[in-house]
């Protein structure tokens, strides 16, 4: 019970620190990209924070797809919800392009191919508007 809970105060640091990095104010209109966005705890932050965002949510478990819509619901029309396979490039044909931010929290690692993870950034590098931002919390 203790080690849950010490786990969900780093995640709850964890994303405090990814809110407090986005270069925006809280009106300001942006799109971003959370790859590996499990349950949507991390956009429930963002998007009660910054009004003016749009959040493309990528997971490959519908499961958690899901439970992230059904969290962000009263978001509504500002929350799109893909799910792809990050271990395969085709993934980035169903999310667009000119993201101002993206992100990733405890996602990327399980890829465990250095090749593909290289592949991978190069790819959300395509992604990215002019100016764009990619943190990734691993």
């Amino acid at each position: 019970m203790e080690r849950e809970k010490e786990r969900a105060d780093s995640r709850r640091r964890q994303f405090a620190t990814v809110r407090a990095v986005i270069p925006k104010r809280p009106a300001d209109e942006f799109r971003y990209l959370n790859l590996g966005a499990g349950p949507g705890g991390l956009d429930e932050l963002l998007l009660e924070r910054f009004l003016g965002a749009n959040a493309t949510l990528v997971d490959g478990s519908l499961v958690m797809l899901d439970a992230a819509s059904e969290r962000l619901a009263r978001f509504g029309g500002r929350v799109e919800y893909v799910q792809a396979d990050l271990s395969r490039p085709e993934w980035t044909g169903a999310v667009g392009e000119g993201f101002d931010f993206a992100v990733s929290t405890i996602a990327i690692h399980n890829l465990r191919d250095g090749s593909r993870i290289r592949a991978l950034y190069s790819e959300i590098h395509r992604l990215m508007g002019h100016g764009g931002m990619f943190l990734n919390l691993d």
